[in-house]
């Protein structure tokens, strides 16, 4: 398919049907958001199934207070609390078309280190939450971050499990982000100061950075929020046209980012609101008549290396003072097929305590292909003795990385 714009809008307002039907016509990809107009979903779901052009279609709302949840709570018992809020609100119209749409649960949860609740909460929760989406079969948009965040090193440290997910899941899982340029009359062409790009505009870079840095497919980003700020756009039509036309040429460098949505054509934000429709009728044109080159292929992800018969740690974090997050996959470290493995599991009947539970080293031996298959039960042995596992872990009092594997059956208290 011809590399075509991907700027569209936010909201529903005068002149977006006529949009969506030139695209549709012209068999263009469209993106549209809508907040909670079940009405507009579904025409958007219906012009795409009847064409079969593929639109990027987004849906955030309508559960009251749903834009952050509760984090008072852990991340995964929040993350369940909010899905059933969210999911107990969703109109029919996107219930029966989850395949085609994508849901953005929550709105502009800070990751900054001084606000609550903090990037690791945030992460723990996206990912949470994301799973829980997929597993009933609908798309889920995560987190709509503010503009501005995250920091780049968290997309390889806090957010590198929520990276991992959104790779392999390109079609159900992916980003979003809000961009803006702060100012509405910020009246430098681009490519702009660097205070606006790449830190503002172009920050979903860091994920596509951290990705390719990890040898590890690129993840599906939509900007679902792009504009110039919360309540205003230009009042010289012709520099907010140049903007447009020069994020949508940087926006199609890059394949796994499906598009990006004007904020904002709902009522309620001045300006926005008031001169953004008039855009439609340029837009519309401009998107009919341009093609932008063809993006640079992303590098390949980086092939699994060959086993070497040296053990790798795997370094996991759990917070200590929420319920357990340990997994049956909670690998500690790797070796070559027909050696050993070492899983950590919460031991059956033993309660969480504060910041103590008692956890097992269990081995496991390694099987032909991906498959894990538990060793044969060893000859008894005396009770091993308890391991103080304190020594090996470091953290701030609530996030821990488990710096110490054992290759027998222990227990061990954290």
């Amino acid at each position: 398919m011809t590399n075509r714009n991907k700027v569209g809008f936010h909201g529903i307002g005068t002149g977006i049907g006529g949009f969506l039907r030139a695209l549709t016509k012209a068999r263009i990809r469209g993106v549209f958001k809508s907040l909670n107009n079940e009405g507009w979903i579904v025409e958007v779901v219906e012009a795409a199934r009847a064409s079969g052009v593929d639109h990027t279609i987004i849906f955030r709302g309508p559960a009251p207070d749903h834009d952050v949840p509760n984090i008072s709570l852990d991340p995964t018992t929040s993350a369940e609390q909010h899905w059933a809020l969210v999911k107990s609100h969703l109109p029919a119209g996107v219930v029966d078309n989850r395949g085609l749409v994508w849901i953005e649960p929550t709105n502009e949860m800070s990751t900054n280190a001084t606000d609550a609740p903090g990037t690791a909460w945030v992460a723990d929760f996206s990912l949470a939450i994301a799973r829980l989406m997929n597993g009933e079969g609908y798309r889920a948009l995560l987190w709509a971050a503010n503009s501005g965040q995250p920091e780049q090193n968290t997309w390889t440290n806090e957010f590198r499990a929520f990276l991992e997910y959104c790779a392999e899941h390109p079609d159900v899982v992916g980003i979003s982000t809000h961009e803006y340029m702060i100012d509405a009359d910020y009246q430098v062409d681009p490519p702009y100061h660097p205070s606006i790009h790449p830190w503002h505009i172009g920050r979903f870079q860091r994920a596509i950075q951290a990705a390719d840095e990890l040898g590890i497919p690129r993840p599906t980003i939509v900007i679902s929020e792009l504009g110039w700020a919360y309540n205003d756009i230009p009042n010289n039509a012709d520099k907010a046209k140049a903007d447009i036309d020069w994020w949508s040429k940087f926006l199609a460098q890059y394949p796994n980012v499906k598009g990006a949505c004007l904020w904002t054509l709902d009522q309620g934000w001045k300006g926005a609101t008031a001169k953004l429709p008039h855009l439609i009728p340029w837009l519309t044109e401009y998107t009919l008549t341009t093609e932008h080159p063809d993006p640079e292929p992303p590098p390949a992800p980086r092939p699994e290396p060959e086993p070497t018969g040296k053990r790798a740690v795997t370094k996991r974090r759990w917070n200590m003072r929420d319920r357990p997050a340990i997994a049956d996959d909670s690998l500690l470290f790797t070796a070559e097929p027909g050696d050993k493995f070492v899983v950590v599991r919460k031991l059956e009947g033993e309660p969480y305590r504060g910041e103590t539970a008692w956890y097992e080293l269990k081995v496991f031996a390694h099987s032909a292909g991906l498959a894990f298959e538990e060793a044969p039960e060893p000859e008894p042995e005396p009770e091993p003795d308890t391991i103080d596992l304190l020594p090996y872990l470091r953290g701030d009092g609530r996030a821990y990385e488990l710096q110490y594997t054992y290759e027998k059956d222990h227990k061990l208290r954290l």
